[in-house]
């Protein structure tokens, strides 16, 4: 089944069985992206090609999540210290 999943600025995209880096960001949108990837490049001290890699993971656990609730949803899944204070951070910003 096909679902649509509303993205940055109301826009929507249908769920996939593949999705793109490009796809994953605009789920956020660019400039959330760009913030969390400065936030966390200064504060932490990293590279900001690692962190970039760093959200786009946490922004795909999160797709996959919201894509298989029912299998997914309420499970604890380990995930990198790193995604995991991504995925707060982004809390925080709703």
């Amino acid at each position: 089944m096909v679902m649509p999943l509303t993205v940055a600025k109301g826009m929507q995209v249908e769920y996939q069985e593949s999705v793109t880096g490009e796809q994953l960001l605009m789920l956020l949108g660019r400039p959330m992206y760009e913030e969390v990837v400065h936030h966390f490049s200064v504060s932490h001290g990293l590279p900001s090609d690692f962190v970039e890699s760093e959200v786009l993971e946490c922004l795909r656990y999160l797709y996959l999540v919201s894509l298989y609730p029912e299998h997914l949803g309420g499970l604890f899944l380990p995930v990198e210290q790193s995604i995991d204070d991504i995925w707060h951070y982004l809390i925080l910003q709703t």
